[in-house]
């Protein structure tokens, strides 16, 4: 829009408070009124191989749409990672409420809180991207779960979790409930082009303990595509994809590799089903040329 306003906070620190920290930004982006665009950026200097924020507390619901952007960060590969070790019960990494709608996250690593490693509560057409939800920092193979799922989608529509190219790629492994949780209502989501139970290196698993992506009682909903940069790797957990619930209508799993390492030439298998429908209705598994499959490990 010509004209259109916007306001950015930079992270400068790894602080649970005040200023300079991603607590203070998130306040502060939350007091901006729309239709401003808001930005997070990161700058954190100091003698950090990786710039680690290990707040005390739950950190504040995203109450209104934010780009919260960890490839600005100069360092460290262009990732920050935000670890829940210390922050209590009941917390998510990132928790965007009603009114965020078209919010960004990208770049961030986000592990070990006691609930989701990012919740979406009515939260339409946000993007998750270019992540690693559940694993460490360095090598993004090593297991430190969040306590329920990577990325809940809950009640939301239009969500994008990836992308088509390498560089959106997120990781969700080592989640001690599912990788991806589609819940109450959720349409339109598109999970696309994700490691989902395996480390970054495309060959380790990683296990969510529960299903890589659960779908349940929710419609319309992507997982993988007819191309090749929509595929996802979805191996390691202990059911690859689950879709369940009479209510769950018109669901298409398409294209993705399942139970393979990313290369295709590892068993990595998944627990018990790689593919599992319970009481669904009309759920489109593949499709009609040979790379629309889901060929199992």
């Amino acid at each position: 829009m010509p004209g259109a306003r916007a306001a950015t906070f930079t992270v400068t620190n790894t602080n649970n408070s005040g200023t300079g920290s991603l607590r203070q930004a998130i306040l502060e982006a939350n007091s901006v009124l729309p239709p401003e665009a808001v930005f997070i950026h990161f700058n954190i200097i100091g003698m950090f191989v990786f710039p680690i924020i290990n707040p005390s507390s739950p950190l504040p619901n995203i109450l209104r749409p934010v780009t919260i952007d960890g490839t600005t960060q100069p360092t460290s590969n262009n990732r920050v990672a935000i670890q829940g070790i210390n922050a209590g019960a009941n917390a998510d990494g990132l928790h965007f409420g009603p009114n965020s709608d078209g919010s960004v996250v990208r770049g961030l690593v986000i592990n070990s809180w006691s609930d989701d490693g990012i919740e979406l509560e009515q939260s339409d057409g946000t993007v998750v991207a270019r992540n690693w939800i559940g694993v460490d920092f360095a090598l993004g193979m090593v297991d430190l779960g969040n306590g329920a799922a990577g990325v809940h989608v809950n009640n939301s529509s239009h969500t994008s979790i990836g992308g088509l190219t390498a560089a959106d790629r997120n990781v969700i492994s080592g989640n001690n409930g599912n990788g991806v949780w589609i819940i109450n209502g959720s349409t339109g989501t598109h999970v696309i082009g994700n490691y989902i139970g395996i480390g970054a290196d495309g060959a380790t698993a990683v296990r969510n303990t529960n299903t890589g992506v659960l779908i349940a009682a929710c419609s319309d909903n992507y997982v993988g595509g007819p191309t090749v940069g929509e595929r996802n790797i979805i191996s390691g957990n202990g059911n690859g994809v689950t879709v369940l619930g009479a209510n769950a209508r018109n669901n298409v799993i398409q294209g993705n590799w399942i139970g393979t390492s990313a290369n295709g030439s590892a068993d990595l298998g998944n627990v018990v089903d790689g593919v599992r429908i319970e009481s669904a209705q009309n759920t489109l598994i593949g499709g009609d040329a040979s790379f629309e499959g889901n060929p199992p490990g």
